[in-house]
């Protein structure tokens, strides 16, 4: 493979392993993912520019906001969102990385393949239907306490 030849993946046409990377994970999924991680380094560096990343600068920060500080009032809401942020987007991003593509992809072939793997597998279909009621209730929904 390293060497640019091709080989067979069962069920499709012949993959020079470049397109590996590109093929498999679908853009539905791979552009979200690529969002969330773009919008996280975003809200790490707003973070990071207001000073806040060091031992006891959100304390501070706190502390003068509860003083009557105006400015710090307004950089406590601004920080809350981009954590508040952040936190919504990690699970979006774990949500549609590509091991948990791959793992739902093979979960729905075995599903499909074999309608009694569910009532072999209950934990599994359980966990996964879980999840997606997780993020449609608790990310997507917009009853989350905070500032966005």
């Amino acid at each position: 493979a390293t060497t640019g030849a091709t080989f067979e993946v069962p069920g499709r046409v012949r993959v020079a392993p470049g397109e590996l990377i590109e093929s498999f994970w679908l853009r539905e999924v791979s552009d979200p993912h690529t969002a969330a991680v773009g919008a996280i380094r975003l809200a790490r560096a707003s973070i990071a520019l207001r000073g806040l990343e060091a031992d006891g600068a959100m304390v501070a920060l706190r502390d003068r906001a509860l003083a009557g500080d105006e400015a710090a009032a307004s950089g406590v809401f601004a920080a809350a969102r981009d954590f508040q942020l952040m936190g919504r987007l990690a699970t979006v991003q774990l949500l549609t990385s590509r091991s948990c593509a791959v793992l739902k992809a093979y979960i729905q072939r075995e599903f499909g393949a074999e309608p009694g793997a569910m009532g072999r597998c209950p934990a599994m279909f359980q966990a996964l239907l879980r999840a997606g009621r997780n993020l449609q209730e608790d990310i997507l929904s917009g009853d989350i306490d905070g500032p966005l």
